[in-house]
This record gives C-alpha cells, structure tokens and sequence, in this order.
C-alpha cells in the first residue's frame, strides 16, 4: 500500500511540475506589414537573419509583406522586453521594396524567438537577399536573383531568367538548396548541396560540395572536393580536383581536365559531338551507344586502356604508356581524346 501510495504522489508532483511549466511559459507577439505598388524591373531587397521567409507569387503589381515575430519566454514580461528589441524594416525607395530584420545582442538561452516572413509578389520581380541561418522558399521568380545565403535552406519552384546578362547568381556557405527549374544561373558552392532538377546553364564554382539533377543543358564547372551527378547532361566543361563526376547520360560534348577525379558516363549518346578529358589520378569510364561513329585518340600513363567497341583501331604498348588510336563506324561526326596519367580508360 505504501509503494501504492508513493507512486501516486510521484505522479501528482510530475503534472503539477509539467502544467507549472506549461503556465510560465509565456509568449509575446507582433505583426509588421507592408503593401506597396511596383512595375516591370522592380526590386525586393532583403537583408534578413533567423528567419524564415516565403515569397509566393501572384498575378498583382502589388508586394505584400506580413512579418510575423513570437517570443516566448519564462514570462510574459521577459517575452516582451525581448520583443521590443527585435524587429522587421519594410519600407519602399522608388523601385525597390526593402526588408531588414533588426536584432540587438545578447541573446538568452531561455528565450525562443520565431520570425516568419511571407511575401506576395509578381513574377517579374527581381530579388537582392542576404540571409542567415534562415529557411527560403521562392514560389516563381522570373527577374533577377543575386542570393547570398549561408547556414540555411532554399527551396524553390522556378527560377526563370534565362540567357540576359546579368546572370541570376546564387552563394551558398553551409547551406542545402533545392530547385525545380532553373534558367541560366551562376553559384558559389561552400560546403553546400544544390539540386536542381531541371536547368538550361550552369556556371559553378565549388569547394566540399555536391550539384546533382534530373538534366542540364550545360554545365560550366571549376571545383575541388566536389561532386557532380547527373541523370542527364548536354554539354559539361570542367577543371576539377579530387572530385567526382557521374552522369546516366551526356548527349553532346565533354571537355574535363582534373586530378584525383574519377568520371563515369553511363551513356554517350550516338550523336555526341566531342569528348576531351585530361586526367591524372583518375578514371574515364565511357558507354557508347550503339551506332556512333567518331575518331579515337586515348593514351594511359601507369594505367590501363580497354575498348569493347568495334572500328578500325591501333594499339601500341611501350614501357608503361599505352596507346589506341583510330575510328569507329563509318564518317566519323564525333571525337574522344582522352589521356590519363596514373588511370585507366574503359570505352564501350
């Protein structure tokens, strides 16, 4: 009976604990707004800082803003001494709508703070975002992009600007992003993961990252410790070191010179025009299609060379450099030089 008995009391002192808890935490919240009309070649500048931000699209020539700040604390009264220290610019200059978080120092381990940013806007917005540790999601943006984002998460639908210098350009520093459609579009990789489903040109720079999609019309890449997987690839160019390419299929041209980087193309398409790869410390993998006609120029330096292709070919062997040489099919349209240095070739 006694155990019976300290087991309830137990109990009883634990949810008079947790509703205790429950009734001193405390929350203080404020909304700021913005709604301001803008024409073709306006621009969204925001500079923000643990938020999170949603830009959705509409049919209006009209930004919409509602920023939304919660602060919970062990009291009412410290939720809204810290809430009066926090908040969300939204003005207009002319063409350009701004949004700037502000925030003071200091902040309190027993203090959460939430700030949620949504915004409507048209399409043909251009954007100009700075943002840190922050979640994005951008619904459709058909104007200029210039993001700089580092230790957060984009998320995007379509990025629409094509072939019109200014290119669009994206910097990731610690962060992940993924995007359904992308036009043309540069971005600076650091320790960051971008995926982008379907996209017309990308220009890369990379470091301790990894780009990967469904396709690509091209892709212009110069990275270090980076990977690169494709489903499908139009044209790839590329100066690598330690890095990795793999790709289910490349239609037209390969140009890639590289160190300590392995390159596997599970399929070259028939029609390809060019492939120029120049590796050391690395492998060429290459599937040709059946049907393909191209000149042959590969050489091995400490490594192997293999063809289960059938054509015209020459092979020479001397000390540790081995050579092939010919062609394959009739009227050869397409070409592969390739040469690795402590690497093997494998053409099928």
């Amino acid at each position: 009976m006694k155990k019976k008995l300290y087991n309830r009391s137990a109990l009883l002192v634990l949810a008079l604990l947790s509703a205790g808890m429950i009734l001193n935490a405390q929350d203080a919240f404020k909304e700021v707004t913005g709604n301001y009309n803008v024409k073709e070649g306006a621009t969204l500048n925001c500079d923000i800082r643990y938020s999170d931000m949603e830009i959705l699209s509409w049919d209006k020539n009209v930004v919409d803003v509602v920023a939304e700040i919660t602060v919970d604390a062990s009291s009412k009264s410290k939720a809204e001494e810290r809430l009066e220290r926090i908040n969300v610019s939204i003005n207009q200059s002319g063409s350009t709508v701004s949004i700037e978080t502000e925030l003071d120092e200091g902040w309190s381990r027993n203090v959460k703070v939430d700030i949620r940013i949504i915004v409507k806007a048209p399409t043909h917005m251009n954007l100009d975002m700075e943002t840190a540790y922050g979640d994005l999601y951008v619904q459709e943006l058909n104007g200029l992009l210039n993001l700089e984002m580092k230790y957060g998460n984009l998320k995007a639908g379509k990025l629409g600007r094509g072939n019109e210098k200014p290119f669009s350009t994206m910097e990731l520093g610690y962060s992940d992003a993924s995007i359904e459609q992308a036009g043309w579009l540069e971005a600076e990789l650091a320790y960051s993961d971008l995926e982008i489903s379907t996209s017309k040109m990308l220009f890369v720079e990379s470091k301790y990252s990894k780009l990967s999609g469904e396709s690509s019309g091209g892709i212009v890449a110069e990275g270090a410790y980076d990977k690169y997987f494709f489903d499908e690839v139009g044209n790839f160019v590329g100066e690598l070191k330690y890095s990795g390419i793999k790709f289910g299929a490349l239609t037209r041209k390969l140009n890639v010179e590289a160190k300590y980087t392995h390159v596997k193309i599970s399929h070259l398409s028939s029609d390809f025009k060019e492939v120029y790869a120049d590796l050391s410390y690395g492998n060429l993998y290459l599937d040709v299609e059946d049907g393909a006609s191209f000149k042959l120029e590969a050489e091995t330096h400490y490594g192997n060379l293999s063809t289960e292709v059938d054509g015209k070919l020459s092979k020479s062997k001397e000390n540790n450099r081995v050579q092939m040489w010919g062609t394959v099919g009739s009227s050869p349209k397409g070409s592969i030089t390739a040469v690795t240095r402590y690497g093997n070739i494998d053409i099928r």
